[in-house]
């Protein structure tokens, strides 16, 4: 199959301004907008659309639809080898820039004696924070817990089930503790996507569960130097008892 014309134009940021401008034109003419045309749009001025064109036997939804077992569009083709800028057609793995941050990482990525390093994590029953206003997803055991392995729960003072006090340079802020061989040693855990507090007014299911927000310890001046990217695992944090935490203030 040859390449339609257009085709170029489909897959740069330019065609999407095109894509985007079709969109506002039919919204001012009054024209109702709906999901199903969004799609049927980008058939037709994709690669194998058929251009609003009568006579052009290239795809649209309608013969999409009516196609009950798909469309074949032949084999793959290898689409990787237009991307690389690079004479020798080589994606450089091995860049300076990537080596030079690895080489920081090592050597400032690991924590103190008194320090975890605390990470992210996904949970079942959640994607983001898009679940936790639906009873049946939060009912249940407490999802929003900090995973804590058995020799640092034993070093802090904390034991499963407590709620003991995480502090990193910029934030303390107590959390539920969950004591688990699934961690590893001199790493803790809290599920991103929590910490619904200020929802109470229109997410009652929400709010009654509302957790702590991970982004809370995350340090604004914790930066990725290659892409400049907000460093949002590792982060260096101690774990005392709630108990202890609040005497000494």
């Amino acid at each position: 199959m040859s390449e339609p014309i257009g085709k170029s134009c489909w897959r740069s940021p330019s065609g999407i301004g095109v894509i985007d401008g079709i969109i506002r034109l039919a919204r001012k003419l009054g024209l109702r907008w709906t999901p199903k045309a969004s799609l049927d749009l980008l058939l037709r001025l994709g690669p194998h659309g058929d251009r609003y064109l009568p006579w052009s036997g290239g795809l649209n939804l309608k013969r999409l639809m009516a196609s009950i077992h798909g469309v074949d569009l032949g084999p793959l083709e290898p689409g990787v080898s237009r991307r690389v800028l690079h004479r020798d057609r080589r994606i450089r793995l091995a860049a300076e820039p990537i080596l030079s941050a690895l080489a920081e990482l090592q050597a400032n990525g690991a924590a103190s004696d008194e320090e975890l390093l605390l990470v992210g994590r996904r949970d079942l029953r959640s994607s983001n924070s898009w679940m936790h206003n639906i009873e049946a997803l939060v009912s249940g055991r407490e999802r929003c817990v900090l995973f804590v392995h058995p020799s640092d729960a034993e070093r802090a003072g904390v034991k499963d089930g407590e709620t003991a006090m995480l502090e990193s340079r910029v934030y303390r802020g107590p959390v539920p503790v969950h004591v688990t061989d699934e961690m590893m040693q001199g790493v803790v855990s809290l599920p991103h996507g929590w910490g619904h507090g200020d929802v109470r007014r229109w997410q009652r299911v929400a709010a009654a569960r509302a957790g702590v927000s991970v982004n809370n310890w995350t340090d604004d001046r914790d930066v990725e130097v290659v892409v400049g990217q907000s460093i949002l695992n590792g982060i260096p944090v101690q774990l005392k008892p709630a108990v202890s935490a609040i005497a000494g203030e």
